[in-house]
């Protein structure tokens, strides 16, 4: 199973999120996590054992923020590599 998982773009409210992240890891211990977030959320759960792919969101800096995640959230969906 794969999980994508968007995280909070603050440094606290990415820590604050881990326990429910360990929460998803102990309801479903064989999927693999992709995290999607800022740079520095991203750091945070870099050590995760079910940690498939880190995703760096970069839309901060885009006029279609919007369709950038939809389009990553799709590609994830579809198990597509992304370009």
């Amino acid at each position: 199973m794969n999980i994508f998982i968007e995280l909070p773009s603050w440094l606290g409210d990415a820590v604050m999120a881990t326990a429910a992240i360990e929460n998803i890891k102990k309801s479903y211990p064989d999927a693999n996590i992709t995290f999607f977030g800022s740079s520095i959320s991203c750091e945070i759960f870099k050590p995760h054992p079910n940690a498939k792919r880190f995703i760096i969101d970069e839309t901060k800096k885009s006029n279609f923020a919007f369709f950038i995640i939809i389009s990553f959230i799709i590609l994830e969906m579809l198990n597509l590599p992304l370009q």
